[in-house]
């Protein structure tokens, strides 16, 4: 799969789309690993650090889209909760041992990331061209 950014799933709010296209170099990293056969010892790392960059960049999305008073704000939410869960519970049975690397943790993230900014996040671009607020 040729994963990589691009002007595709761009909202029109440069620090939003800066911390995307970090969230896809992390995936991007993962995708690498496991091409090279690394991929069990390289994922425990790389979802620590996917767990804690997307805890930052989701709070800073949401709070930007509260402060804007986006309609579509719980919908948001619940995408993010979602992913946090999905992956927390795959960071949870890599490091007990219940799964070792597995596509399937790959194919999640490359589907959702795409997936979710394409359409989720997508719509708030417009929304913050009438209803301007600088991320913090």
């Amino acid at each position: 799969m040729n994963f990589q950014w691009s002007k595709e799933y761009e909202t029109g709010v440069a620090k939003f789309d800066e911390q995307h296209k970090a969230l896809f170099t992390l995936v991007l990293k993962l995708q690498t690993a496991m091409e090279k056969n690394e991929g069990s010892s390289a994922t425990r790392g790389i979802l620590e650090e996917l767990i804690g960059y997307t805890k930052s960049h989701f709070k800073d999305e949401e709070a930007a889209l509260e402060a804007s008073g986006f309609s579509g704000l719980a919908a948001h939410r619940e995408e993010h909760v979602k992913l946090t869960n999905q992956v927390g519970r795959y960071y949870s049975d890599l490091i007990t041992g219940k799964i070792v690397f597995s596509g399937a943790i790959l194919n999640f993230l490359l589907n959702w990331l795409t997936e979710h900014i394409a359409k989720c996040d997508k719509e708030y671009g417009p929304h913050f061209s009438k209803h301007p607020v600088r991320p913090s």
